[in-house]
């Protein structure tokens, strides 16, 4: 094989790679990547998904689940039906009032999704039913105050 022919083939399998990576980093889309109180998040997937998690912003934070299947609290609170989400595979999070179930010491309670400025990870995957489940499908969006 000669040299022209050996670089022509590792240029395409270079290609193909970042032609792979591409479309994985496809499979979760967020925007806008900066928020302001009154905008609406629109979170969008190219594959069904059961679970939809936000972490927000602050080292210790845990991830709440927005979207969850089953029957207990988090799922009761999901803003829509696990299933429904894996068809649509759309959601659209208002800001200023799109609020998630929050397991705090005394159980819980619905509180706002973007309480504070900074950075939130939007997950989706099938089993991010708990703070050690890690998905490939995440994005960060910024929310930022006046």
């Amino acid at each position: 094989m000669t040299k022209t022919a050996l670089l022509a083939a590792v240029c395409l399998l270079a290609l193909c790679v970042n032609a792979n990576a591409a479309k994985k980093d496809r499979e979760l889309t967020c925007s806008p990547k900066v928020l302001y109180t009154g905008d609406t998040l629109i979170v969008k997937t190219n594959q069904p998904f059961s679970y939809l998690g936000v972490t927000p912003p602050g080292k210790k934070s845990p991830r709440t689940l927005v979207v969850s299947p089953g029957n207990g609290d988090v799922a009761i609170h999901s803003m829509i039906d696990a299933t429904e989400f894996g068809t649509k595979k759309r959601l659209a999070l208002p800001v200023k009032t799109a609020q998630a179930w929050f397991v705090d010491p005394l159980g819980g309670a619905m509180q706002p999704i973007f309480s504070r400025a900074g950075s939130y990870v939007i997950e989706v995957g099938n089993s991010l039913a708990n703070d050690a489940d890690k998905t490939p499908f995440k994005c960060i969006v910024k929310y930022v105050t006046y």
